[in-house]
């Protein structure tokens, strides 16, 4: 038989036998025997063989769960803040230190919370004005209107805006805070008494972290200013959206934060310190 023929038999053996070596042609160290009689060409014929017949290696089984050495990195974040910090060591495993920062990073993420549900207590009422006056209220262009505006506002403000971004980040800085006033030396009293504002990333953050929360903060309050400057129907549209996506947000600031103290460990993001 042709060395050709040779070659493509073994190709379609291996294909249709996932790669395992043929019993009549395999050597115990996975190569195949020689093909040919011909001296000259018994070499090539021998490394083709064994490039054929040599089976593929096992795939090592997929691990399932979360890696041991990567949960226990994430549950000493906390205390590597502290050298990123101030230089200084670990925190105690308990004491006041540790109740004082407990209540800083809880006063922190709770703090934005209240900060976010201000503005919907003043504007759910407005919004909530059409739903009171029935169907005609809005007219069937009207109800499309605040429909989708709800909509787009739930998407990219609540969502994308606030549970993909912006929480996480106000727990994980909230959380840069249990370290204590020992090991987070003198600015750390300013940080705590601020907390809520620290956590939003106004102060101690990086260029970047500042142009994005004083940007966010100032075109939230525009929208809100804006909102009273506009004739009904139309505010309660704008003021319908602007409920939904900060209700999402502060909602999603409590789920996130929560979440942390039950799993021992802050999100996996980082705070963003200069």
């Amino acid at each position: 038989m042709p060395r050709s023929l040779l070659v493509i038999s073994s190709i379609a053996c291996t294909m249709a036998f996932g790669g395992s070596a043929s019993p009549l042609h395999a050597l115990p160290n996975g190569r195949g025997a020689s093909l040919s009689s011909n001296p000259s060409t018994a070499a090539s014929d021998e490394w083709t063989a064994g490039f054929v017949f040599q089976s593929s290696p096992a795939r090592a089984p997929k691990r399932r769960g979360r890696d041991p050495k990567r949960n226990q990195a994430r549950k000493s974040q906390t205390a590597l803040l502290a050298t990123k910090l101030h230089g200084g060591e670990s925190p105690p495993a308990s004491g006041p230190a540790t109740a004082l920062g407990a209540a800083a990073s809880a006063w922190g993420a709770l703090g934005v919370l209240y900060i976010l549900l201000n503005p919907v207590k003043r504007l759910l009422p407005i919004a909530l004005l059409p739903l009171k006056g029935g169907a005609a209220a809005l007219g069937p262009a009207g109800w499309c209107a605040y429909a989708g505006f709800v909509c787009f506002m739930a998407f990219f403000e609540g969502y994308k805006g606030f549970q993909c971004k912006f929480s996480p980040m106000v727990v994980a800085r909230a959380a840069t805070l249990e370290i204590g006033p020992s090991a987070g030396g003198p600015g750390w009293w300013i940080k705590a008494l601020l907390a809520p504002v620290y956590s939003m990333g106004l102060f101690h953050a990086t260029r970047k972290r500042l142009a994005t929360s004083w940007g966010m903060l100032i075109g939230i309050s525009a929208i809100v200013a804006i909102c009273k400057r506009v004739p009904q129907p139309w505010r309660s549209v704008i003021d319908g959206g602007v409920v939904v996506g900060l209700t999402w947000g502060s909602l999603s600031v409590g789920a996130i934060y929560l979440s942390s103290k039950l799993r021992g460990n802050p999100p996996p993001l980082d705070p963003q310190l200069p």
